[in-house]
C-alpha cells in the first residue's frame, strides 16, 4: 500500500474514498480490456 493512502486516511477520508472509487473503475476497465483481448 502506498504511503499516500495511509496519510490520507487521517485527514482526507473523502479524497481516499474518491481514490478507491477511481481505483475500482480503473480495475474494472482493465478487466474489460482483458476480456475484449481474450475474446478477440
Amino acid at each position: 500500500m502506498p504511503l499516500n493512502s495511509s496519510v490520507g486516511v487521517g485527514f482526507l477520508p473523502q479524497r481516499r474514498r474518491a481514490g478507491l472509487a477511481v481505483r475500482l473503475i480503473v480495475l474494472r476497465n482493465q478487466a474489460g480490456d482483458g476480456a475484449h483481448q481474450a475474446t478477440g
